[in-house]
């Protein structure tokens, strides 16, 4: 009897104690199946963020930040944003007195430039936001107004407006204070007041620590070389070279041009006792992009040369970037393989090759820090270019991350004729989800670089096989009809983009993932009801 009467309370106890585990960790009632037939059979943009702002709120388990939640913003929810945010940060153990000032800094630009559109001046919503402590959220408040208005940019009076606000704003610190004037002189450039824009910099004199700072190309074009210089001066020979390149670009006196190109080249190739090349192959892109041929050519050369002379820090890339630069300055293709043949002839013959040190990371392996892996995508690029399609899939042959080297080895500009060769050797390291949304990249990147009919032809091909596949289940395929509404857009055809949404919408309505679905439902709100 009293064994009996044992077993009766244990389990008695066991019964109240997962009445009440499952009602501290279980889910909490959140939406019904109906509320998801419902929206899957009249689906808006509405309906999905409102099942996802639900299903954010009532989760038994807090849910981590998406970027989602930025979108969700954009459409204009900003309160349920907050709400979600402050669920989020509490998860996060972040004291509750301090999650209302995180979250009005968060959300200050948006607000800002909410009160803009329903009238207020900005000098007014700057005031009545709360939690704007700095001049770039006052800048980004200028950025979200541009992204919402036609023609993707401010009126003058809205940029002086910013302008004055953005000067008054101050600083904690020099650097800021400059950085403010320095936004505010950006902002009449916009406005194409010259001497607006001279009288916020001639205030830079007064701020210590703003030889620093740099601008736009907007405000160098403004100023011309001469004033930029002397108003973003620097007393450092390294800082000086992103300061010639600027000059180069906003000048139309080609032999000025050209020096300036030929001093921020010297500089970065006299820096230490390994020139960085990823810099001086910038240089030399900069100049072929100006139309400075000759310059270019010299500056590739000149490249290659240090690459067999000076070496870098790690192996082979010295030369796969002179290699690089002699394509883009269009010299003869053997001067490219002979960069090419340096470059492979460096390439260690185990993975386990010591190739660098650091401070941080320590030893540096070739196969096992990602160098030997970048060496192989980068020099494949270079391959496909000149048209070496056996030798450009031969070292991409069972590469590590194989998605993610593909996408950096074909070119934005790949031949049209060279994707079934290298598409199929493509198929071979992915997973079809993955090569579904490779396929889709490539899509996108025809589709804003002014296809011609051809490449329009196989976009469209493209993107309705992807519409045509029920992916939504895998990130991979999440991420492919990302890249179709963005390849609609490019090409001005909602009908498209509202199909990607859509499939979206439908894959967010099965997971029920509250980042799905608002994803879907900013997706479909820019296309769409």
């Amino acid at each position: 009897m009293r064994t009996a009467t044992k077993a009766a309370l244990l389990l008695g106890f066991l019964v109240l104690g997962g009445v009440y585990l499952s009602s501290r960790f279980a889910p909490a009632a959140g939406p019904g199946a109906q509320a998801f037939k419902t929206c899957r059979a009249a689906m808006t943009s509405q309906c999905l963020l409102d099942l996802g702002v639900e299903v954010a709120m009532i989760r038994a388990v807090a849910p981590t930040y998406s970027p989602a939640v930025q979108g969700l913003v954009e459409t204009g929810r900003i309160d349920d944003a907050a709400d979600i945010l402050s669920r989020i940060w509490a998860a996060e153990g972040i004291a509750p007195d301090a999650i209302p000032a995180k979250i009005d800094r968060y959300l200050a630009s948006h607000r800002i430039a909410a009160a803009i559109r329903s009238g207020l001046s900005v000098a007014a919503a700057v005031v009545q936001t709360p939690g704007v402590w700095t001049g770039r959220q006052i800048e980004t408040a200028a950025i979200y107004l541009r992204q919402s208005s036609v023609g993707g940019a401010l009126t003058p009076d809205q940029a002086a407006d910013f302008a004055a606000v953005l000067s008054a704003f101050g600083g904690e610190t020099p650097r800021a204070r400059a950085s403010n004037l320095v936004a505010a002189a950006e902002m009449m450039a916009e406005a194409g007041d010259r001497d607006g824009a001279l009288a916020y910099l001639d205030r830079l004199r007064e701020a210590a620590g703003a030889t620093e700072q740099g601008t736009n190309d907007a405000l160098a074009r403004l100023l011309g070389p001469e004033l930029l210089l002397r108003y973003f001066p620097t007393d450092r020979p390294y800082g000086k070279a992103p300061k010639y390149l600027q000059s180069a670009r906003v000048t139309h006196d080609a032999p000025r041009a050209e020096a300036w190109l030929d001093r921020a080249f010297t500089i970065y190739a006299t820096d230490g006792p390994w020139p960085d090349s990823s810099h001086l192959l910038r240089v030399v892109r900069q100049a072929a992009a100006l139309g400075y041929d000759d310059r270019a050519f010299d500056l590739a050369r000149r490249m290659d040369r240090l690459a067999r002379t000076n070496g870098g820090p790690f192996p082979v890339f010295p030369h796969i970037h002179a290699a690089e630069a002699l394509q883009a300055a269009g010299a003869p293709e053997p001067e490219i393989r002979d960069s090419i043949g340096l470059a492979l002839a460096d390439f260690p013959e185990s993975g386990n090759t010591a190739v660098g040190f650091g401070l941080v990371g320590g030893v540096y392996t070739w196969g096992g820090s990602g160098i030997g892996r970048q060496a192989h995508y980068d020099l494949a690029r270079i391959l496909i270019a000149l048209g070496d399609l056996n030798a450009a899939t031969g070292l991409m042959e069972g590469i590590d991350a194989p998605y993610q080297a593909w996408q950096d080895a074909l070119p934005e500009d790949v031949p049209l004729a060279a994707l079934p060769v290298l598409l199929a050797a493509a198929e071979q390291a992915l997973d079809p989800e993955q090569h579904l949304r490779l396929r889709a990249l490539v899509a996108s990147r025809f589709a804003r670089n002014a296809p011609d009919a051809a490449q329009r032809d196989w976009i469209i091909a493209t993107v309705e096989d992807v519409l045509a596949r029920d992916t939504m289940g895998t990130r991979e395929g999440r991420a492919a009809y990302g890249l179709v509404i963005l390849t609609a857009n490019s090409l001005e055809r909602p009908d498209l983009a509202a199909r990607a949404a859509r499939r979206l919408g439908n894959g967010a309505l099965s997971n029920r993932d509250y980042s799905d679905l608002l994803e879907a439902g900013v997706a479909l709100a820019k296309v769409g009801p």
